[in-house]
């Protein structure tokens, strides 16, 4: 599996692309046949106040088509944090059919009813 890390408006330090890198393969390992690469963009932009919104889009190229997770917060690792598992969500689904074959719990059903 392959990752591209890009930054617009904030530069991104070796231990933040580290933590990109290391939270998205996470997320994808149980896919890595099925996944070729990953594509990731990071972009913060100003609030009032003076702190940043971090909005981060991932794309991850499989053999079913492409994979899109979007995720913002005000802060960088949460931003991470949310489109990693947003990615395994739309990847379980796409690649293993989802909850096909599996009890649909009433937790399970109302974690994927989330935006």
């Amino acid at each position: 599996m392959q990752f591209l890390i890009t930054a617009s408006e904030t530069p991104l330090s070796i231990d933040e692309r580290a933590y990109i890198e290391f939270s998205l393969f996470k997320a994808l390992r149980r896919f890595a046949g099925a996944v070729t690469a990953v594509s990731v963009h990071v972009a913060a932009r100003s609030r009032p106040g003076g702190r940043n919104a971090f909005t981060c889009v991932a794309h991850a190229d499989s053999t079913k088509g492409v994979l899109v997770a979007r995720a913002s917060t005000g802060r960088l690792y949460s931003t991470i944090d949310l489109v990693a598992g947003r990615l395994a969500v739309v990847a379980r689904d796409a690649l293993d059919g989802g909850l096909a074959g599996r009890a649909a719990t009433p937790r399970a059903t109302a974690a994927r009813a989330r935006p």
